[in-house]
């Protein structure tokens, strides 16, 4: 992967942005607490930035670097199957093996009971949020892929 073809993703650039926008601010007032030029300094509102920037910014990151990565690799079976339209391509996503498929269903079912009985006995968001990846894992196994592309 070089870097143009990463900056190219906006998955990549909105962790980026918010990596400087969240992060660089509270290391900068950090160090400079460290190294004794403002001894007193509390930095709460760099601190707010980077927690409410932080996990977000990782998953911009990761969701990016997968796409990326997947669309490296359908460019490459791209071009391996140009030459020879006689040639059947291979599954590329783990998810259309069988096994898989049967797994993600199970935990998907699993945890469409756990959030209903969360939901059921009022645990409140934990429940709802096992209820709504269940419900997708659950569509995702019998349907082979996402109900939303996440794609640009």
């Amino acid at each position: 992967m070089t870097r143009t073809t990463l900056l190219r993703n906006a998955w990549i650039r909105a962790g980026l942005l918010l990596v400087v926008v969240g992060w660089v601010p509270w290391s900068l007032i950090t160090l400079v607490v460290a190294l004794g030029g403002w001894p007193g300094l509390n930095p709460i509102v760099p601190r707010l930035l980077f927690m409410f920037t932080g996990w977000p910014a990782v998953a911009c990151l990761i969701i990016g670097s997968f796409q990326v990565k997947r669309d490296l690799a359908l460019r490459s079976l791209a071009a391996a199957a140009a030459p020879h339209p006689q040639r059947t391509a291979t599954p590329l996503p783990w998810m259309q093996r069988p096994a898989a498929r049967r797994a993600l269903g199970a935990i998907g079912l699993g945890l469409v009971m756990y959030g209903t009985n969360g939901m059921l006995h009022r645990q409140g968001r934990s429940a709802a949020v096992a209820l709504a990846v269940g419900v997708v894992a659950v569509y995702w196994a019998f349907v082979g892929r996402l109900p939303l592309r996440l794609r640009r």
